[in-house]
């Protein structure tokens, strides 16, 4: 449950969360960022590369109600997977790797 089993444990909307997590239930999110359809994002190698949740969203623990802190779109993710080193930018020549 990563940061939820431990941040605003006393609040509704979290206890709603773990008790969905509890029982193996899928999660209704209110979804904060939309990416269109046939944008594909997965979670996954962002946190296998050692991002914190911080570089995206923010520092949520702060939050008294999630907000976006940045536009997620094309450029924004372009912009940090261009700092990155050269092998890890060349996947991004396939645009397959974002766009279902």
């Amino acid at each position: 449950m990563g940061c939820h089993a431990v941040i605003a444990t006393e609040s509704e909307a979290v206890q709603a969360v773990a008790s969905y997590w509890a029982q193996g239930k899928p999660i209704p999110w209110n979804r904060v960022n939309r990416q269109p359809d046939f944008v594909f994002f997965s979670h996954q190698p962002h946190m296998g590369a050692g991002l914190n949740c911080e570089t995206c969203h923010g520092d949520v623990g702060r939050m008294d109600v999630i907000q976006p802190v940045v536009k997620m779109d094309m450029g924004w993710c372009l912009d940090c997977h261009l700092k990155q080193p050269e092998e890890k930018v060349a996947r991004l020549a396939d645009c397959l790797v974002c766009h279902k």
